[in-house]
């Protein structure tokens, strides 16, 4: 037996998407990786990679734009990294334009560079904020600013990263 340990912020603590039924509990098992089964694959212009509270702002917003072209795979377990499992869903997509990790923190902190040091012979940029010397901008205000714009990125399929 392995402890789990779960961190979250409280936004998604009642969050009607952050829900698993008795059956996925009962019979189910942790996914290291989800991948999006909401999209046809053969649309997808862009893979953004992502984990935690982020996915869900993600995935609200493609359903406000209404977009099919940028998958969303989440990340459930960063360490180890499940490469097999992330081979198989890229392989999905094999006609993909674009791979991207997406993270609200600075591009200098959060996941990235673990990320890019296990990925790196896939070609795979960063979507988020620009590297600080602080892990947040100090207002809540300079959050939404840096929030919002990492999210519109991620569904600027006119200004692919490549």
């Amino acid at each position: 037996r392995k402890p789990l340990v779960v961190m979250t912020p409280k936004s998604l603590l009642r969050h009607p998407k952050v829900v698993s039924g008795i059956e996925e509990m009962a019979n189910g098992e942790f996914q290291t990786l989800i991948d999006d089964t909401l999209i046809n694959a053969e649309k997808v212009e862009r893979i953004a990679l992502c984990s935690g509270k982020i996915y869900y702002e993600l995935l609200a917003k493609r359903e406000e734009l209404n977009e099919q072209g940028v998958a969303l795979v989440r990340l459930e377990q960063l360490y180890p990294l499940d490469k097999e499992t992330l081979t198989a869903i890229m392989n999905r997509y094999a006609h993909n334009k674009e791979i991207v990790w997406v993270q609200e923190e600075p591009e200098n902190m959060g996941a990235w560079a673990y990320i890019l040091r296990n990925l790196r012979n896939t070609d795979i940029q960063v979507i988020a904020p620009v590297s600080s010397g602080t892990p947040a901008p100090g207002t809540h205000k300079g959050f939404d600013k840096n929030q919002k714009q990492v999210i519109q990125r991620v569904f600027d399929l006119e200004n692919l990263i490549r």
